[in-house]
């Protein structure tokens, strides 16, 4: 069987379940259920953010000097989130590694100098991003549960010779004015799956070795 054509990737996320601790001082936030997810700040550096990652393995591929060409990206979920805490969720498919600094920085509800990926104020090139989303949900205390206040998406990356994908699954918090939520309050991330249409083919290798020299002045920024 031929590794050049049509191929579908996909990777799950768990769910999560994000809970606030009022009781305890500068400590907003605290991840109760989901596996994977890791906590990068549970509010004490004012920037409570919780984070799932994952990578699809392209390695075979480039085994046989394939690229994979993006054509779709469908980012599924069985059910839309829900709960009583403001806070914008970002799914992104990059080449490169998100490392936790990167998305401290882009805290969407502080006055941090970071960008999200491909932006001014980030490290990373837009051209190392595939796909990126942002919904924002706020607390609407009329029905005692979040709405959907608007979303963006962005990436411009349509081809790689990337070994690894990386998928990054991010849940900025926002805390009042005074970097704590004074409420017992609740917000259910669901499950997700990350879905990708990609084809892969074999290009000519001036274009091939061009990429990839490319792809490492990104990555090293050299």
């Amino acid at each position: 069987m031929t590794l050049e054509g049509p191929r579908v990737l996909d990777q799950l996320f768990p769910w999560c379940d994000i809970d606030t601790a009022p009781d305890v001082p500068g400590y907003p936030i605290t991840i109760s259920a989901g596996q994977g997810w890791k906590l990068l700040d549970d509010g004490a550096l004012g920037t409570p953010t919780a984070v799932n990652r994952a990578y699809y393995d392209l390695s075979g591929y480039n085994l046989k000097s394939l690229t994979a060409f993006f054509q779709g990206v469908d980012i599924q979920e069985s059910f839309t989130p829900f709960g009583t805490i403001s806070m914008t969720v970002v799914d992104m498919i990059t080449t490169e590694f998100l490392n936790d600094a990167t998305l401290l920085a882009a805290h969407i509800y502080t006055t941090g100098d970071g960008d999200l990926p491909g932006f001014p104020n980030s490290e990373y090139d837009m051209s190392q991003v595939i796909y990126g989303r942002t919904r924002t949900f706020v607390d609407n205390s009329s029905w005692g549960d979040i709405s959907l206040q608007g979303q963006t998406s962005f990436g411009t990356c349509a081809a790689t010779t990337a070994d690894k994908v990386h998928l990054t699954r991010v849940v900025y918090v926002q805390t009042g004015l005074a970097g704590v939520i004074t409420a017992d309050k609740k917000i259910h991330i669901p499950p997700s799956d990350y879905v990708s249409a990609i084809i892969t083919a074999e290009e000519k290798e001036l274009a091939y070795l061009m990429r990839q020299k490319r792809s490492y002045e990104l990555a090293t920024g050299s």
